[in-house]
């Protein structure tokens, strides 16, 4: 009853027993419970937190194991399909053995709902299919699939291109500038110009044969940007870019005048004045290793030689400060 602790000592009930009229008796005598309330057994309430009885589980209903169908709902049976298992809602109704009270059929959960529908796609957003195939290139119909085109789509490289330490620029091997310096392409290029990145005292010491020592971005913009070259034919304006290893110097310039010629033409995309650069790979160094003749004078001096340590410093400082 949930009423030991209420009451009194000397006014606990006589243990259950006996005949019927002296149960009836002790069940009709009164309990005194705190300041002189009195109730009878039978108008105490009994306990809120009295258990009942618990509510079903859900039945679960395996499916083959080896079923890789997704998630589906079952418009007929109301059932939904969970990684492979068919939760079934309304499994309880349907057990023979279960018979539930009012109180606990109020508190059955709601069956499992079927998952949303996709929402009616928006109309007027419709994909249509392109009319262009994959290799149609409308800026020159003449390039093959697979070329790599110059800087402003207008034409594939004259030279092979390989991948160098810089990925993001054209690079080209030494043997091929060996060709260009034969004459091997010279009725297809209007202007050569091989930019030297390195150090005065490094080009004066040895250098590729008609180099031009451009060693900052002032000089670079004097050359190049101050008077924009025009060509005067549909043959090639090519520009080569190296100092001691091509990993440096040599690509900074290139980035810094294909940067510049971008903003000159911002409003004429993709065009440019200089779309044909390249990096000359290994640089100096492997250069001269293997076609010396070319090199005027034949001499290699590194831009660490400790002869030079001085020149270095100085030209170290120039380059920082912005001189030419």
């Amino acid at each position: 009853w949930g009423v030991a602790s209420a009451i009194k000592p000397t006014q606990i009930l006589p243990q259950w027993g006996g005949t019927g009229k002296q149960r009836t008796r002790s069940a009709q005598r009164k309990v005194t419970f705190g300041e002189g309330v009195s109730k009878k057994p039978s108008d105490v309430k009994p306990d809120s937190h009295t258990p009942t009885r618990p509510l079903p589980r859900l039945r679960k209903i395996h499916s083959a194991p080896s079923d890789p169908s997704p998630p589906s709902a079952d418009s007929s049976s109301g059932d939904f399909t969970i990684n492979s298992r068919i939760w079934c809602p309304t499994a309880c109704a349907h057990d023979p053995s279960y018979s539930p009270s009012k109180l606990q059929s109020k508190r059955v959960c709601r069956a499992i709902s079927t998952p949303p529908e996709c929402p009616p796609f928006p109309a007027g957003a419709l994909m249509l299919r392109s009319n262009s195939s994959p290799a149609d290139t409308s800026l020159n119909c003449n390039i093959s699939p697979g070329e790599e085109l110059l800087g402003d789509n207008s034409a594939s490289h004259l030279f092979p291109v390989i991948r160098g330490s810089n990925a993001d620029l054209k690079s080209i091997e030494p043997l091929t500038l060996v060709r260009i310096l034969a004459g091997d392409f010279a009725e297809q290029i209007s202007n050569l110009v091989i930019i030297d990145a390195r150090y005065p005292y490094e080009y004066k010491a040895g250098h590729i044969k008609t180099a031009v020592n451009i060693w900052t971005e002032q000089l670079m913009h004097e050359f190049f940007l101050k008077s924009i070259y025009v060509p005067t034919s549909d043959l090639r304006h090519i520009i080569v870019f190296y100092c001691e290893f091509s990993t440096m110097r040599g690509p900074s310039q290139y980035r810094y005048l294909r940067n510049e010629d971008r903003k000159l033409n911002e409003h004429n995309f993709p065009k440019l004045h200089y779309p044909e650069l390249y990096v000359l790979d290994g640089g100096y160094a492997q250069f001269f290793s293997i076609a010396s003749a070319d090199c005027d004078p034949c001499r290699y001096v590194k831009m660490l030689d400790e002869a030079y340590r001085e020149d270095l410093v100085k030209c170290q400082i120039l380059k920082h400060q912005g001189a030419r």
